[in-house]
């Protein structure tokens, strides 16, 4: 309110002192006389006359469109659509796109302002570009639009609401379902958590492969070939499984949020049931696994900011934060503390395998304390698994190996 009025009060004298100076002239005309001061006054009176045209010009009239269009995952392009019904001459027209106060941040204030020149024209549209988009929900609220007289004297200033939203999802770092089902379908893991087979109908025979259950062996295939032969069924796999992600904890945040959507994405590709767990300042939200359900998280890992205000133990332990039974339970976080181990200890009861991702940011090792924290998490048949974004893609296999 108070720029406001400042700029109101900026303009009044700008045009108080364009108003003088055409009466000063004009009365040094009439007093002077002669063609020097009559040809001074008329020359100035275009000036003049424009200026208080462009003062009553209906600027707010303007019709501003804004489209935003998707040209790559992190990039956009936006064109921004000027029409009017007056043909009035404007000299020039600044356009601003005023963006949101963490994209004004990474891109610079001046990143959205084009200068255009339409005369008479009735309609122009201007483009840019803005590539790289940090992760987020980015909201896209307001064009401002500015124009002057020649001189200086006259500025018109006028802001278009409009509101435009874009998500930018986490990056996807691709771990192949290949990789997942061998390690988690042939026995490569040693059992992180429950597989269970609905054998419903035998659909055909293949040979023996590692991780096969003794009792699917067809005992007269292998005399007849003298090689171990396994029936194989119409089978629907299920697993009991739930993801932690700490959404609290600033170090190492988006490194931690990339590598959660990478799990999550992994997971639905090779039909794991999952429960997916985001625990940030909001609050602690639960998605079971569908396709529903997978944009909503994706959604979700958009939103959400660290605050070292808020605490993921303390979080972790609050009773009425409760997990459905699982087999195995993945935690992803950056830091290892007493509370955080006093934290899994309370929340998983012994007979869940947990797993522990540490993901920390490159060139970031393990401080005494969390060193300490690690083999008291160990000694409690925890695994542990400081990890680092340029080896996301083999998490699943670094776990396979230990």
């Amino acid at each position: 309110m108070r720029n406001r009025t400042r700029y109101m009060a900026q303009k009044s004298l700008k045009v108080l002192l364009f108003v003088s100076l055409l009466v000063i002239i004009f009365i040094y005309a009439m007093f002077q006389g002669g063609f020097v001061s009559w040809f001074l006054f008329y020359s100035f009176l275009p000036f003049a006359l424009y200026g208080f045209l462009l003062l009553i010009y209906p600027l707010s009239r303007l019709k501003v469109e804004r489209n935003i269009n998707k040209r790559q995952e992190h990039s956009l392009i936006v064109s921004i659509t000027i029409k009017r019904t007056l043909p009035f001459p404007l000299l020039f027209l600044m356009i601003e796109d005023v963006l949101p106060t963490h994209l004004a941040h990474y891109y610079g204030e001046n990143a959205c302002k084009i200068m255009v020149y339409p005369l008479f024209r009735r309609e122009l549209s201007i483009q840019y570009t803005l590539d790289d988009l940090p992760r987020g929900e980015h909201v896209f609220q307001e064009i401002r639009i500015q124009t002057s007289d020649f001189l200086g004297f006259v500025n018109r200033e006028h802001s278009y609401k409009q509101e435009d939203v874009y998500l930018v999802y986490p990056k996807i770092v691709e771990i192949k379902p290949r990789r997942l089902t061998s390690t988690f379908e042939s026995g490569e893991l040693n059992s992180p958590f429950p597989v269970h087979q609905e054998n419903t109908l035998m659909s055909g025979i293949r040979e023996y492969q590692p991780g096969d259950q003794f009792s699917w062996v067809d005992w007269k295939a292998t005399a007849r070939k003298d090689v171990l032969i396994s029936k194989e069924f119409e089978s629907k796999q299920t697993s009991s499984l739930c993801v932690l992600v700490d959404g609290m904890t600033s170090e190492a945040f988006e490194e931690r949020v990339v590598f959660g959507a990478s799990m999550l994405s992994a997971y639905q590709k090779i039909g794991v049931d999952i429960e997916f767990i985001t625990v940030d300042t909001e609050s602690i939200k639960h998605f079971r696994r569908d396709s529903k359900s997978f944009y909503e998280i994706m959604h979700q890992l958009a939103r959400i900011q660290p605050d070292d205000e808020a605490h993921f133990s303390y979080a972790l332990m609050d009773p009425l934060f409760q997990l459905e039974r699982a087999g195995l339970a993945i935690v992803v976080t950056s830091t290892l503390t007493n509370e955080l181990c006093t934290a899994l200890q309370q929340k998983f009861n012994p007979n869940v395998n947990v797993i522990v991702f540490l993901v920390k940011e490159a060139g970031v090792t393990l401080n005494e304390e969390e060193k300490m924290v690690e083999r008291k998490l160990t000694s409690y048949r925890y695994r542990i698994l400081t990890i680092y974004e340029k080896n996301f893609a083999d998490a699943l296999i670094e776990v396979s190996r230990r």
